[in-house]
Protein backbone atom coordinates (compact mmCIF):
# COMPACT_ATOMS: atom_id res chain seq x y z
CA UNK A 1 0.00 0.00 0.00
CA UNK A 2 2.87 2.62 0.40
CA UNK A 3 3.41 4.99 2.94
CA UNK A 4 0.46 6.92 3.78
CA UNK A 5 1.06 10.93 3.36
CA UNK A 6 -0.04 12.10 6.47
CA UNK A 7 -1.03 16.16 6.31
CA UNK A 8 1.36 18.64 7.08
CA UNK A 9 -0.60 19.98 9.73
CA UNK A 10 -0.19 17.28 11.65
CA UNK A 11 2.56 17.26 13.86
CA UNK A 12 4.89 14.58 14.83
CA UNK A 13 5.38 13.62 18.00
CA UNK A 14 8.11 10.77 17.79
CA UNK A 15 7.96 6.88 17.51
CA UNK A 16 7.47 5.87 21.51
CA UNK A 17 7.30 2.19 22.13
CA UNK A 18 7.23 1.90 17.95
CA UNK A 19 4.02 4.26 17.59
CA UNK A 20 3.60 6.77 14.95
CA UNK A 21 1.50 9.61 16.80
CA UNK A 22 0.56 13.24 15.73
CA UNK A 23 -0.46 16.22 17.65
CA UNK A 24 -3.37 18.45 15.85
CA UNK A 25 -5.08 21.10 17.45
CA UNK A 26 -4.09 19.98 21.07
CA UNK A 27 -5.57 16.30 20.10
CA UNK A 28 -3.07 13.24 19.60
CA UNK A 29 -3.48 11.02 16.81
CA UNK A 30 -2.33 7.68 16.23
CA UNK A 31 -1.36 6.49 12.38
CA UNK A 32 -3.11 3.00 11.28
CA UNK A 33 -1.03 1.23 8.93
CA UNK A 34 -4.28 -0.67 7.13
CA UNK A 35 -3.90 -3.40 4.29
CA UNK A 36 -5.03 -6.64 4.52
CA UNK A 37 -6.13 -7.49 8.18
CA UNK A 38 -7.91 -10.40 10.21
CA UNK A 39 -11.23 -9.91 12.38
CA UNK A 40 -13.55 -11.47 14.22
CA UNK A 41 -13.88 -14.05 16.42
CA UNK A 42 -12.67 -17.79 15.34
CA UNK A 43 -13.72 -19.28 18.07
CA UNK A 44 -10.08 -20.64 18.50
CA UNK A 45 -10.00 -19.64 22.07
CA UNK A 46 -10.44 -21.27 25.66
CA UNK A 47 -11.94 -19.78 28.46
CA UNK A 48 -9.90 -19.84 32.26
CA UNK A 49 -11.50 -21.87 34.96
CA UNK A 50 -12.75 -18.75 36.76
CA UNK A 51 -14.13 -17.37 33.08
CA UNK A 52 -16.13 -20.92 32.83
CA UNK A 53 -17.33 -21.06 36.38
CA UNK A 54 -18.40 -17.00 35.89
CA UNK A 55 -19.80 -17.79 32.45
CA UNK A 56 -21.55 -21.10 33.64
CA UNK A 57 -23.37 -19.63 36.32
CA UNK A 58 -25.14 -16.61 34.03
CA UNK A 59 -25.73 -19.67 31.25
CA UNK A 60 -27.66 -21.08 33.94
CA UNK A 61 -29.60 -18.03 35.19
CA UNK A 62 -29.94 -16.50 31.81
CA UNK A 63 -30.23 -19.57 29.55
CA UNK A 64 -27.53 -18.28 27.25
CA UNK A 65 -27.03 -19.84 23.92
CA UNK A 66 -24.54 -21.81 23.00
CA UNK A 67 -23.06 -25.21 25.71
CA UNK A 68 -20.04 -23.39 26.11
CA UNK A 69 -18.78 -19.75 26.54
CA UNK A 70 -16.62 -20.03 22.79
CA UNK A 71 -20.11 -21.20 21.15
CA UNK A 72 -22.03 -17.43 22.81
CA UNK A 73 -19.22 -15.82 21.86
CA UNK A 74 -19.58 -16.39 18.35
CA UNK A 75 -23.48 -15.23 18.72
CA UNK A 76 -22.11 -11.61 19.94
CA UNK A 77 -19.04 -11.07 18.21
CA UNK A 78 -18.41 -10.70 14.38
CA UNK A 79 -17.53 -13.37 12.07
CA UNK A 80 -14.04 -14.57 11.52
CA UNK A 81 -12.65 -13.12 8.48
CA UNK A 82 -10.59 -10.95 6.20
CA UNK A 83 -10.81 -7.64 4.76
CA UNK A 84 -9.04 -4.56 3.51
CA UNK A 85 -8.62 -1.34 5.42
CA UNK A 86 -7.16 2.49 4.53
CA UNK A 87 -4.49 3.90 6.27
CA UNK A 88 -5.75 6.21 8.61
CA UNK A 89 -5.05 8.62 11.33
CA UNK A 90 -6.92 7.87 14.39
CA UNK A 91 -7.90 9.95 17.24
CA UNK A 92 -6.39 8.46 20.42
CA UNK A 93 -9.18 9.45 22.69
CA UNK A 94 -12.80 9.83 22.08
CA UNK A 95 -14.28 12.82 22.22
CA UNK A 96 -17.20 14.15 23.52
CA UNK A 97 -18.53 17.23 21.72
CA UNK A 98 -19.63 21.05 22.31
CA UNK A 99 -19.19 21.68 26.11
CA UNK A 100 -19.46 24.99 27.60
CA UNK A 101 -17.96 25.89 30.77
CA UNK A 102 -19.71 26.15 33.65
CA UNK A 103 -20.04 29.75 35.00
CA UNK A 104 -18.84 30.12 38.89
CA UNK A 105 -21.78 31.96 39.78
CA UNK A 106 -24.18 29.05 38.36
CA UNK A 107 -26.48 27.41 41.18
CA UNK A 108 -25.77 24.15 39.76
CA UNK A 109 -21.95 24.54 40.65
CA UNK A 110 -22.17 23.07 44.08
CA UNK A 111 -24.48 20.20 42.97
CA UNK A 112 -22.24 19.06 40.66
CA UNK A 113 -19.09 19.50 42.72
CA UNK A 114 -20.81 17.57 45.83
CA UNK A 115 -22.14 14.36 43.37
CA UNK A 116 -20.45 11.70 43.71
CA UNK A 117 -21.33 9.80 40.96
CA UNK A 118 -19.74 11.67 38.38
CA UNK A 119 -16.37 10.33 37.50
CA UNK A 120 -13.62 12.13 35.60
CA UNK A 121 -14.30 12.65 32.18
CA UNK A 122 -17.82 11.15 32.09
CA UNK A 123 -21.10 13.06 32.02
CA UNK A 124 -24.70 13.15 34.00
CA UNK A 125 -28.07 14.79 33.72
CA UNK A 126 -30.09 16.80 36.04
CA UNK A 127 -33.16 16.59 33.83
CA UNK A 128 -32.28 19.69 31.85
CA UNK A 129 -28.68 20.06 31.10
CA UNK A 130 -26.27 17.53 30.18
CA UNK A 131 -23.45 18.32 32.35
CA UNK A 132 -19.46 17.03 32.92
CA UNK A 133 -16.83 17.81 35.99
CA UNK A 134 -12.83 16.64 34.52
CA UNK A 135 -10.63 16.06 37.93
CA UNK A 136 -6.98 15.86 37.73
CA UNK A 137 -4.84 12.74 38.59
CA UNK A 138 -4.84 13.84 42.27
CA UNK A 139 -9.27 14.01 42.55
CA UNK A 140 -8.58 17.63 41.72
CA UNK A 141 -11.29 19.80 39.90
CA UNK A 142 -10.23 21.19 36.88
CA UNK A 143 -13.46 21.93 35.64
CA UNK A 144 -16.81 21.88 34.59
CA UNK A 145 -19.07 21.88 31.52
CA UNK A 146 -22.14 21.60 30.30
CA UNK A 147 -24.51 21.05 27.31
CA UNK A 148 -28.81 21.68 27.22
CA UNK A 149 -29.11 18.56 25.72
CA UNK A 150 -27.16 16.20 23.49
CA UNK A 151 -26.29 16.57 19.67
CA UNK A 152 -28.18 13.90 17.11
CA UNK A 153 -26.22 11.28 15.41
CA UNK A 154 -26.36 13.67 11.95
CA UNK A 155 -25.71 17.22 13.79
CA UNK A 156 -22.29 15.37 14.75
CA UNK A 157 -21.18 13.93 11.14
CA UNK A 158 -21.66 17.62 10.14
CA UNK A 159 -19.76 19.11 12.79
CA UNK A 160 -17.06 16.06 12.05
CA UNK A 161 -17.08 16.98 8.00
CA UNK A 162 -16.55 20.64 9.08
CA UNK A 163 -13.49 19.73 10.84
CA UNK A 164 -12.51 17.16 8.39
CA UNK A 165 -12.88 14.19 9.68
CA UNK A 166 -15.02 11.49 9.49
CA UNK A 167 -16.41 8.26 12.15
CA UNK A 168 -14.77 4.98 11.60
CA UNK A 169 -16.78 2.53 9.73
CA UNK A 170 -17.34 -0.67 12.10
CA UNK A 171 -14.61 -2.50 10.40
CA UNK A 172 -12.12 0.32 11.02
CA UNK A 173 -13.69 0.38 14.78
CA UNK A 174 -12.91 -3.31 15.44
CA UNK A 175 -9.12 -3.16 13.48
CA UNK A 176 -7.94 -0.02 15.99
CA UNK A 177 -9.29 -1.69 18.93
CA UNK A 178 -7.54 -5.24 18.48
CA UNK A 179 -4.40 -2.94 17.98
CA UNK A 180 -2.87 -5.84 16.02
CA UNK A 181 -3.67 -8.52 17.91
CA UNK A 182 -5.77 -11.85 17.51
CA UNK A 183 -6.26 -12.10 21.24
CA UNK A 184 -10.65 -11.82 22.32
CA UNK A 185 -9.44 -8.47 23.88
CA UNK A 186 -7.11 -5.68 22.87
CA UNK A 187 -5.11 -6.78 26.31
CA UNK A 188 -5.16 -10.52 25.96
CA UNK A 189 -8.02 -13.45 26.01
CA UNK A 190 -8.58 -13.35 29.33
CA UNK A 191 -10.27 -10.88 32.44
CA UNK A 192 -10.54 -11.01 36.09
CA UNK A 193 -13.72 -12.53 37.23
CA UNK A 194 -14.03 -11.57 40.66
CA UNK A 195 -15.02 -7.56 40.09
CA UNK A 196 -15.66 -5.72 36.81
CA UNK A 197 -14.27 -3.08 34.74
CA UNK A 198 -15.83 -0.20 35.93
CA UNK A 199 -14.60 -1.25 39.53
CA UNK A 200 -11.22 0.59 40.97
CA UNK A 201 -8.39 -2.21 39.73
CA UNK A 202 -7.42 -5.12 41.84
CA UNK A 203 -3.87 -6.23 42.87
CA UNK A 204 -2.46 -3.69 40.07
CA UNK A 205 -4.45 -5.13 37.28
CA UNK A 206 -5.67 -2.31 35.28
CA UNK A 207 -4.45 -3.78 31.39
CA UNK A 208 -8.11 -2.45 29.73
CA UNK A 209 -7.59 0.75 31.46
CA UNK A 210 -3.83 0.66 29.19
CA UNK A 211 -3.12 1.41 25.62
CA UNK A 212 -3.48 -0.83 22.79
CA UNK A 213 -1.10 -2.08 20.51
CA UNK A 214 -2.02 1.15 18.22
CA UNK A 215 -1.37 3.76 21.21
CA UNK A 216 -5.38 4.31 21.36
CA UNK A 217 -7.44 4.67 24.96
CA UNK A 218 -10.34 2.30 23.45
CA UNK A 219 -12.94 -0.55 24.83
CA UNK A 220 -11.82 0.39 28.97
CA UNK A 221 -15.38 0.97 29.81
CA UNK A 222 -18.54 -1.01 28.84
CA UNK A 223 -21.04 1.98 29.79
CA UNK A 224 -19.01 4.41 26.97
CA UNK A 225 -20.15 3.64 23.28
CA UNK A 226 -18.31 5.16 20.45
CA UNK A 227 -20.25 5.95 17.46
CA UNK A 228 -19.59 4.13 14.04
CA UNK A 229 -20.37 5.86 10.04
CA UNK A 230 -23.03 3.47 10.00
CA UNK A 231 -26.23 4.93 11.86
CA UNK A 232 -27.79 3.29 14.94
CA UNK A 233 -25.29 1.05 15.80
CA UNK A 234 -21.91 1.15 18.29
CA UNK A 235 -18.99 -0.15 19.84
CA UNK A 236 -16.68 -0.33 22.55
CA UNK A 237 -19.64 -1.60 25.24
CA UNK A 238 -23.29 -2.56 25.60
CA UNK A 239 -24.02 0.66 27.58
CA UNK A 240 -23.29 -0.77 31.24
CA UNK A 241 -26.29 -3.43 30.58
CA UNK A 242 -24.12 -6.36 31.59
CA UNK A 243 -22.89 -5.19 34.76
CA UNK A 244 -25.27 -2.87 35.76
CA UNK A 245 -27.96 -6.16 35.76
CA UNK A 246 -25.70 -8.30 37.13
CA UNK A 247 -25.15 -10.72 34.67
CA UNK A 248 -21.60 -11.90 35.96
CA UNK A 249 -18.08 -10.99 35.75
CA UNK A 250 -17.17 -12.76 32.34
CA UNK A 251 -20.17 -11.27 31.44
CA UNK A 252 -19.55 -7.90 32.24
CA UNK A 253 -16.04 -7.91 30.78
CA UNK A 254 -17.00 -9.57 27.48
CA UNK A 255 -18.89 -5.81 25.96
CA UNK A 256 -14.86 -4.88 25.34
CA UNK A 257 -13.97 -7.87 23.06
CA UNK A 258 -12.88 -6.05 20.12
CA UNK A 259 -15.11 -7.83 18.13
CA UNK A 260 -18.27 -7.51 19.91
CA UNK A 261 -21.13 -6.40 18.34
CA UNK A 262 -24.23 -6.73 20.59
CA UNK A 263 -23.49 -2.90 21.34
CA UNK A 264 -26.57 -0.46 22.55
CA UNK A 265 -28.84 0.42 19.74
CA UNK A 266 -30.25 4.27 19.28
CA UNK A 267 -32.22 6.41 17.51
CA UNK A 268 -30.16 8.54 14.77
CA UNK A 269 -32.58 11.20 14.58
CA UNK A 270 -32.93 11.95 18.11
CA UNK A 271 -30.49 14.09 20.59
CA UNK A 272 -27.67 11.30 22.29
CA UNK A 273 -27.09 10.72 25.91
CA UNK A 274 -23.32 12.37 25.72
CA UNK A 275 -22.56 10.37 28.74
CA UNK A 276 -23.20 7.49 26.98
CA UNK A 277 -22.12 7.93 23.56
CA UNK A 278 -18.45 9.82 22.22
CA UNK A 279 -17.35 9.79 18.86
CA UNK A 280 -13.64 9.41 18.07
CA UNK A 281 -12.36 11.36 14.81
CA UNK A 282 -10.88 9.52 11.77
CA UNK A 283 -8.68 11.12 8.81
CA UNK A 284 -8.28 8.18 5.98
CA UNK A 285 -4.76 8.78 3.90
CA UNK A 286 -4.09 7.95 0.64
Amino acid sequence: MGNPKVPSDFRPLGAARGLNQYEYAGAVFALLPGGKVTLGFSGDWKPSSEELNSWKETQEEYELPGSCPAEFITTVTTPFRTVEIPPLLVEVKFQNFQWVPLANDDPLLERVRDNPAVCDGQAFSDGRRTLKVTRGSDGSVLGFSHREQGLSYSQIIADLAGQGFRLPSAEEWEYACAGGSRTLFHWGDHVPCDWYPVDPPQLGWNRHREPNGFGLSIAKNPYELELLSEPGISRGGDGGCNVCGGAGFFMGWLPLASSWKDGYPYDANQPLDLGSYFARRVLELS
